[in-house]
């Protein structure tokens, strides 16, 4: 669980690796806390409308298990509450798109107007977020970034 914004990001550690998700255990770490927002690796939109039904403010599509990028447009006509996990690897490429460059979905999800959580991991070199981060404020950030200067950050991240 990571506080976010206010709100706490839960992931479920069974959705995301493409099992099925706890929803027993995510519905007691929930409790009455309206303010979760939930991934559960949901790979269609129909997976993340049973997080807003389980009760979370908002639910993700995660790029590691998402059936495609028509998914995101599906969630975009149906909810102001569903966003994006971008999963990285520390190459930048995006998990569940082979090939992909985060540059080529992120642009296209944000003119959308869709909220997104930037997931990423050890040694992801944060000056290729910086020129996102610059334009929107609806990129959140959630890993461990090598070589991250908070000072040259400050005003871009709200939380660090």
């Amino acid at each position: 669980m990571v506080g976010i914004s206010g709100a706490i990001y839960l992931l479920d550690v069974e959705g995301y690796l493409g099992r099925e998700p706890n929803f027993s255990a995510i519905r007691s770490v929930m409790g009455d806390n309206k303010e979760i927002w939930l991934d559960i690796g949901a790979r269609r939109v129909s997976d993340a409308t049973d997080c807003l039904i389980l009760g979370a403010e908002k639910t993700f599509l995660n790029t590691r298990n998402l059936a495609g990028f028509e998914e995101i447009e599906k969630a975009r006509e149906l909810s102001d509450s569903i966003g994006v996990t971008f999963d990285l690897d520390q190459n930048g490429g995006v998990r569940g798109f082979p090939g992909c460059r985060l540059e080529s979905l992120l642009g296209p999800t944000l003119q959308m107007g869709i909220e997104v959580i930037i997931m990423t991991h050890l040694r992801f070199p944060i000056e290729r977020l910086m020129s996102y981060l610059t334009i929107v404020e609806k990129v959140y950030l959630c890993g461990s970034f090598g070589n991250f200067d908070a000072e040259r950050c400050k005003g871009l991240i709200k939380e660090v």
